[in-house]
């Protein structure tokens, strides 16, 4: 299949009949060409294999702080075992590679978390919304100034830290 922005092959197993395909895209640099790379990208996602895509998304993106569990015991648990005895180069192996793993884990949450937020803004964003006002109120309450160093004493005196400010 050969779309304006993309180009998918199919592929069969002669033995197991097994198929599955890929899809190279790229997007357009004209502006008023975006419109069609749109449309081109939901027709080519309605061709996916949907249930594999959900498994790998779950696989890849699910249950991840139950994975980062996982990897934290297997780091406590070595750690414990070091205490005792010297570790082998394979328990170094697996408790670096846990160790790496917490962090691509943690750095993929913290992803999430920025990308959710960017689709809540697109979605709401500065419209007249509840969201907007949640979110401008969040921000009020933490642009201020609790305390100051004054002389040498913390204040929290709103009038002397105004006087400061």
């Amino acid at each position: 299949m050969e779309g304006s922005f993309s180009l998918t092959v199919h592929f069969t197993n002669k033995l197991d009949r097994f198929s599955w395909s890929l899809s190279g895209i790229y997007g357009p640099n004209v502006p008023h060409h975006r419109q069609d790379f749109w449309q081109e990208l939901i027709d080519l996602h309605g061709h996916a294999n949907n249930a594999w895509i959900q498994t790998w998304k779950y696989e890849e993106f699910g249950r991840l702080d139950t994975k980062i569990q996982d990897f934290l015991s297997t780091i406590t648990e070595l750690d414990s075992l070091e205490e005792n005895q010297d570790l082998s180069s394979q328990e170094i192996l697996k408790r670096a590679e846990a160790k790496i793993e917490v962090e691509r884990l943690h750095i993929m949450i913290r992803i999430k978390w920025q990308q959710r937020a960017k689709i809540d803004w697109r979605k709401s964003g500065d419209k007249n919304t509840p969201f907007f006002h949640m979110t401008a109120s969040s921000r009020k309450r933490t642009n201020h100034i609790e305390q100051l160093l004054i002389e040498d004493r913390f204040s929290s005196d709103r009038e002397v830290i105004k006087k400061h400010y």
